[in-house]
């Protein structure tokens, strides 16, 4: 359906509300009016790209009231419940006068019965929504979406399209470029964090790099495991023509795991898995970083508001459990349940609680207030998690206080930078840090000084 887009004039609508306007949602900034104008130029599809922090899903609550004053219907498609309830909740905040319902396992509706429909991803992968004559699909998280699992969401009935991400890409597979870009149109704007730090949109940030050593015990249980990748790597590249880099042979390893044969390759890729997993749980739990976070514990009572990610449920209660005996921590994960999720963060946003430690409940599209400083305890090979993470705390600070991002890694593995651990992730960021530091754990005055500021 053609529809005639409104002139730059009519962005006077996104002002703060007025006596008689369906919009109360904050101004939009110059990039999100930059982002909502490309996307109409473009025939009202195409993917926003922007640095998580910065107000992405204002772009869609824009483009939402856009459609319903012309009489059309909004769907808004994401990847968790989390995620429903969030975007129902600014929904109901920002658009009043909207009808605003979610799909879900619990809740039925449909356009008969609201205007704007909030559902995940694997509600709509199984059961079509039918929409109408002028119908939009607002696409949080959108680089989620690729995979052949979720296809049947995309429907072609939908003719508005906008899918938001904070780094549009996929690692293992050419679901961007077979099914993203054909459905949406490509990358419309691209707003980085540079760009955003330039235009005061996010705070700046210091970095810091922290090392620590194996125990013998751990050591020893590292080689074994590192030696059975390295076999396996070296095995499959020089006799099956595995690639590189390393997402590409990483999808290699995984697609060939997927089959239903037994063989001599199989064989080789389930010992690469099973080294790269054993791996990645001794670094994650070294003995070494527990013992940094217990010393820096002190310190974060301090500081407004702090995220540990760990590897993993466990590692995060263990580490929530040494950060409460000198502040008060608690874990988050995929099994907590929503009351106490809400409640927990609740107290962090009020500064009752100053650490939330967690694997991965983070790492995309939720809201977090209050957060200041970042921990990695346990890094994501991938640049779009780390740089997710990141954004939870680079949000601008009341007070204008600059954020804190701090890195564990363990010397002379691949998580050591200076062996070109998360190469991706950091040639993203450093330029635009404002202070980059590496410290000993036994630098307890210098690491002092960087956490409390005195």
């Amino acid at each position: 359906m053609a529809v005639t887009p409104p002139s730059p004039s009519d962005y006077s609508r996104w002002s703060p509300l007025g006596d008689g306007e369906s919009y109360a949602g904050p101004e939009l900034r110059e990039w999100q009016t930059r982002a909502l104008e490309a996307w109409e130029a473009s025939d009202h599809r195409g993917v926003v790209e922007a640095v998580t922090g910065t107000g992405k899903s204002l772009v869609g609550v824009a483009a939402i009231h856009e459609v319903l004053s012309l009489g059309g219907v909004a769907l808004v498609m994401v990847p968790t419940l989390a995620l429903v309830e969030q975007w129902v909740a600014n929904l109901r905040a920002q658009l009043p006068e909207a009808r605003i319902g979610a799909l879900s396992g619990l809740e039925k509706t449909d356009f008969r019965n609201s205007n704007v429909i909030v559902a995940t991803v694997q509600t709509l992968s199984r059961r079509a929504l039918p929409g109408t004559s002028l119908t939009l699909i607002v696409a949080d998280e959108v680089h989620r979406y690729g995979s052949e699992r979720f296809g049947n969401a995309l429907s072609e009935q939908y003719q508005w399209r906008l899918g938001l991400t904070g780094t549009y890409e996929r690692s293992g597979d050419d679901g961007k470029q077979q099914v993203l870009d054909p459905y949406f149109g490509g990358t419309i704007l691209d707003y980085s964090y540079g760009e955003a730090l330039a235009d005061g949109v996010v705070a700046p940030f210091d970095l810091a790099f922290i090392g620590v050593h194996f125990e013998p015990t751990e050591q020893a249980e590292y080689s074994v495991a590192d030696e059975n990748v390295k076999d396996a790597t070296y095995k499959l590249k020089k006799f099956y023509g595995y690639p590189d880099p390393w997402s590409d042979f990483f999808a290699s390893v995984t697609r060939n795991l997927a089959t239903d044969h037994y063989d001599d390759e199989l064989k080789l890729c389930r010992q690469y898995m099973s080294g790269f997993s054993d791996r990645k749980k001794i670094l994650a739990a070294a003995q070494g970083k527990l013992a940094v976070v217990e010393k820096i514990g002190p310190f974060l009572e301090q500081r407004s508001g702090t995220l540990l990610f760990a590897e993993g449920k466990d590692a995060a209660r263990r580490h929530a459990f040494v950060l409460s005996k000198s502040t008060t921590a608690f874990p988050l994960d995929g099994e907590s349940k929503q009351l106490e999720r809400s409640s927990k963060l609740r107290d962090f946003e009020a500064g009752r609680l100053k650490v939330i430690a967690t694997p991965k409940i983070f790492d995309e599209g939720m809201d977090v207030h209050g957060a200041e400083v970042a921990i990695v305890v346990a890094a994501s090979q991938s640049r779009r998690q780390m740089i997710q993470r990141m954004g939870r705390v680079i949000r601008l600070k009341d007070d204008g206080s600059h954020a804190r991002m701090v890195m564990l890694y363990v010397v002379g593995t691949p998580e050591d930078p200076n062996r070109g651990g998360h190469e991706a992730f950091l040639d993203s960021i450093v330029p635009h840090a404002r202070n980059i530091d590496y410290f000993d754990p036994d630098q307890f005055s210098n690491l002092k000084k960087w956490f409390v500021g005195a």
